[in-house]
């Protein structure tokens, strides 16, 4: 059962970052998962259902992952978690999936809900887990360490994400660490200034 359940989500997945919710068919979706569209229904309500088990899969999805720069000192460390987040965000499959969002998010809510809580919010911890190593001297600067990650995140993102939307080219490798050492840069120099960080979630595609 969790087996075909599986192949029905990986293939609506793939139809709806192609064709949209409006655009993909469930019988077509039942066919490219191999499976007759009576399984289909065993499995999920309706098309509803589905899109929106899709998208908390899509959201989720994905290994917690190893980040070397968890014991580098601020100034470089930083840096390499904003190249990080910009080469997330960035990707095409990302770009597709907050395409998605935005279109279905207020009719779906659980969508725009399951991009903030799985997906920023796993940004937000990797970041917090990270200002959590710093030396107490400026951890200790960091009232609200989950504004901070916020802060960090709309500081790195800032309105790439949006101009991607709407197809302008991602950034070369070098425009990204460009960003991101700007970035830390600035977060760094208000940490540092005692400066109350007002957070800012940056590439969050509802108001959700």
């Amino acid at each position: 059962m969790a087996r075909k359940r599986a192949q029905i989500t990986a293939a609506a997945h793939a139809s709806f970052l192609r064709e949209g919710f409006a655009g993909s068919s469930v019988n077509r979706i039942a066919g490219d998962a191999g499976v007759s569209i009576k399984t289909l229904y065993r499995h999920f309500e309706d098309k509803d259902d589905l899109f929106t088990a899709v998208m908390l899969r899509a959201c989720s999805h994905g290994p917690e992952v190893d980040h070397p720069w968890f014991d580098w000192l601020p100034e470089e460390g930083l840096v390499e978690a904003g190249v990080e987040i910009l080469s997330a965000v960035l990707s095409p499959d990302q770009v597709a999936l907050y395409r998605v969002v935005l279109v279905e998010g207020q009719r779906v809510p659980a969508v725009a809900k399951a991009y903030r809580e799985a997906f920023l919010q796993r940004r937000f911890r990797v970041l917090t887990d990270y200002f959590a190593r710093w030396p107490e001297t400026l951890r200790e600067r960091l009232s609200d360490p989950q504004a901070a990650a916020e802060t960090f995140n709309a500081l790195v993102t800032g309105d790439l994400v949006e101009q991607a939307l709407l197809g302008a080219p991602v950034p070369s490798a070098t425009a990204i660490r460009e960003r991101a050492r700007a970035a830390a840069h600035t977060f760094l120099t208000l940490v540092r200034a005692g400066a109350p960080l007002p957070g800012g979630v940056g590439n969050t595609p509802t108001s959700s």
